[in-house]
C-alpha cells in the first residue's frame, strides 16, 4: 500500500494537520509520512501533547512508528487493526487532553470494523444508557449534585465519579457486552490556553456529534491547569458497528437563542475571587438579570462545605427566565459562595462590568443587553445559567471560563478561555461576552472551533451535510484540505450567504464510510 505524504506546514501549519492525518490514517488503514510537522509554529516539531496522541493511536491501532520523539519534524505512521477496551494516555505536562481526544475519538469510533453487538439490543441499550448518563452529568453538573451522587470518589485507577455515576444510572439495564464501550483516560491539561477546555466537549461538540450518530461522552474527573497539568479527562464512546455510517449534519436554521450559559471552573482558594469576578462580568455583559447570578459548587466541595448542616445550601445551579420565575433550586442560597457571588455582582455593578453596553447607567445597560439579545434572535422565554464550580481537585490553582448560547433548534455556540493570574477578570469576562456576540452576529449554527472539529465527521458521513457558520477559519480550511487528501471523493465548499451578515454554509458531500467497509478494504 502506497504511503500518503503530508506537508505538516500547510494551511494553519500546526497540530491540526497532524491530528487529522493520524485519525484518517487509522480509519482508512493507510500509512502516512509527515514532514515539517508544525512548521509554522515558533517551535516546530512534536510537543509532548502531540507525541501523546501519536503514542495513543499507535497503541490502539498496533501501528509501526518512526520519528516519534519530542521535537521531531518527521513522522512515519503505519496503522494496523484497532483494539477496543480501556486505554490510558499520560501527556506528562499541561498539554491539552482535548486535543489528544480530537485525534483519538474518530479513530476509536470508525477505526476498525467489528461485529454487531453480541449482546443484542439489550446490551446495546445498556451501553447507550451509560454514555447518555455520562453526557448528561458532564453537561449539567448541577443536576448531578442535586441527585446526591456528586460526592462519590473515584472508584480506582481508570475510573471516575462520572463514569461510576453513569454506570449506576444504567444499572437497571442488562450489562453491556464485553468491549461494547471503549474508554480513554487522558492525563494532562483540561483547561489550558490555545485549546478547547474539557467543558467545550460536553456542552458543544459531543451533542453535535450525537446528532450524527456518534455516541460519546467526556468529563474531567480532575482539572489540569497550567503550569502543572495533572488533570484527567475520561472519555467513553460506543464504537460504530460494522455496516453503520455517520449521519450527515443538517443545521441551516439557528432558531432563537433560548438559553445562555456562563460556567466558571476554579481550583485553589486563592482563585475564588477572580473566578467569581469573571463570571459576574461575563454574565452582566451578556444581559443576565441579577437574580440569575447563582452558584454551584463542585460535588466534592459541596459535600465538604455542607458537612454538619442540612439542605442543599449552595449546591444548586439556577435557571431564570425573563418572567422572573425560577427553575429548579427554589429560593436563592445565602451561605458561602452564594453570598460571595451576590456581593461580587454588586461590586461589578458599581465598577461598570457591563461595558459592552457602552454606558455606566443601569438603565442603558439593560436596554443595550436586551437589544443585543433580540438582535441575536433571543426568545421571550430566555433562560440564564451562571455556574461557579469549585474549588475543584487540581495540581495547581487556575480559572477557566466558558460562555455559551443555546437555541430552540438545538444549536450551541460557545467561547472559552483560561484566565491567568495576572489578567483582569472583569476585562476577561467582558471580552468573552463580546466574542460570543460576534459568533451570534453572523447567524451561524455552530462556532468556529466546533466547525473545524466537525469537518472530519462530515467528510466521513453518508450524504450531504449543510451547516450554517461564520467565515471559515484557517483551522477549518486546513481540516478540509486534509480530508480531501485522504478522501478524494469528498466535496467541501463554503458558500457565502448574501444577507449582509458575513455568514456561510459549509457544504460537505461525505464519503459514506462504515467501519465494515473500511475493514474489508484492508483485507489482503
Amino acid at each position: 500500500m502506497s504511503t500518503i505524504e503530508i506537508d505538516g506546514s500547510q494551511g494553519e501549519g500546526g497540530g491540526q494537520v497532524l491530528r487529522q492525518s493520524l485519525a484518517l490514517s487509522c480509519i482508512l488503514g493507510k500509512p502516512i509520512r509527515l514532514h515539517r510537522i508544525r512548521g509554522k509554529r515558533p517551535k516546530p516539531g512534536l510537543k509532548a501533547q502531540h507525541l501523546a496522541g501519536v503514542n495513543a493511536l499507535a497503541a490502539i491501532h498496533d501501528a509501526e512508528v518512526a520519528g516519534a520523539a519530542v521535537g521531531s519534524s518527521e513522522l512515519e505512521f503505519s496503522p494496523g487493526a484497532g483494539r477496543r477496551g480501556r486505554h490510558q494516555i499520560d501527556v506528562g505536562t499541561a498539554g491539552a487532553c482535548t486535543l489528544v481526544c480530537q485525534a483519538v475519538l474518530p479513530a476509536i469510533v470508525m477505526g476498525a470494523g467489528r461485529e454487531p453487538t453480541k449482546g443484542g439490543p439489550a446490551a446495546r441499550a445498556a451501553s447507550d444508557a451509560a454514555i447518555a448518563a455520562a453526557a448528561g452529568i458532564a453537561a449539567h453538573p448541577g443536576a448531578w449534585a442535586r441527585s446526591g451522587g456528586g460526592g462519590a470518589e473515584p472508584a480506582g485507577e481508570g475510573s471516575s465519579a462520572l463514569v461510576s455515576g453513569a454506570a449506576a444510572a444504567a444499572s437497571s439495564a442488562p450489562p453491556a457486552a464485553e468491549g461494547e464501550v471503549t474508554s480513554l483516560v487522558v492525563s494532562g491539561g483540561t483547561d489550558v490556553a490555545f485549546s478547547p477546555p474539557a467543558d467545550f466537549a460536553a456542552v458543544a461538540l459531543l451533542p453535535l456529534l450525537r446528532r450524527m450518530g456518534v455516541r460519546a461522552a467526556a468529563v474531567p474527573s480532575r482539572r489540569g491547569f497550567f503550569p502543572k497539568g495533572g488533570g484527567r479527562l475520561d472519555l467513553v464512546c460506543h464504537p460504530m458497528p460494522a455496516g453503520e455510517r455517520v449521519r450527515p449534519l443538517l443545521l441551516e436554521e439557528r432558531g432563537e437563542v433560548a438559553e445562555q450559559l456562563v460556567r466558571v471552573v476554579f481550583a485553589g482558594a486563592a482563585a475564588e475571587a477572580g473566578a467569581a469576578a469573571v463570571g459576574v462580568a461575563a454574565a452582566t455583559a451578556l444581559g443576565f438579570p441579577g437574580e440569575a447570578m447563582e452558584v454551584f459548587t463542585s460535588a466534592a466541595a459541596a459535600a465538604g462545605a455542607s458537612a454538619g448542616r442540612s439542605g442543599g445550601g449552595d449546591r444548586r445551579s439556577r435557571d431564570k427566565g425573563r418572567n422572573g420565575r425560577g427553575g429548579r433550586g427554589g429560593r436563592r442560597g445565602r451561605g458561602g459562595h452564594g453570598r460571595f457571588m451576590a456581593e461580587t455582582a454588586a461590586e461589578a455593578e458599581g465598577s461598570g462590568a457591563a461595558a459592552a453596553a457602552g454606558s455606566g447607567s443601569a438603565a442603558s445597560k439593560h436596554r443595550a443587553s436586551e437589544s443585543v439579545a433580540e438582535g441575536a434572535g433571543g426568545s421571550a422565554g430566555m433562560r440564564w445559567r451562571c455556574e461557579l464550580i469549585g474549588p475543584e481537585p487540581a495540581a495547581c490553582s487556575g480559572v477557566s471560563v466558558l460562555v455559551g448560547a443555546m437555541t430552540d433548534n438545538g444549536c450551541v455556540l460557545t467561547r472559552s478561555a483560561p484566565i491567568g493570574g495576572r489578567e483582569d477578570p472583569v476585562k476577561a469576562g467582558r471580552g468573552l461576552a463580546r466574542e460570543l456576540f460576534a459568533e451570534l452576529a453572523h447567524g451561524g449554527c455552530v462556532d468556529e472551533h466546533a466547525l473545524d472539529q466537525l469537518i472530519i465527521w462530515m467528510a466521513l458521513a453518508d450524504g450531504e451535510s449543510r451547516v450554517r457558520c461564520g467565515p471559515p477559519s484557517l483551522h477549518t480550511t486546513t481540516a478540509a484540505d486534509i480530508a480531501r487528501v485522504f478522501l478524494p471523493t469528498v466535496e467541501i465548499t463554503f458558500e457565502p450567504i448574501a444577507e449582509g451578515k458575513h455568514g456561510h454554509v459549509a457544504v460537505v458531500k461525505g464519503a459514506g464510510l462504515s467501519p465494515g467497509s473500511v475493514a474489508s478494504a484492508r483485507a489482503p
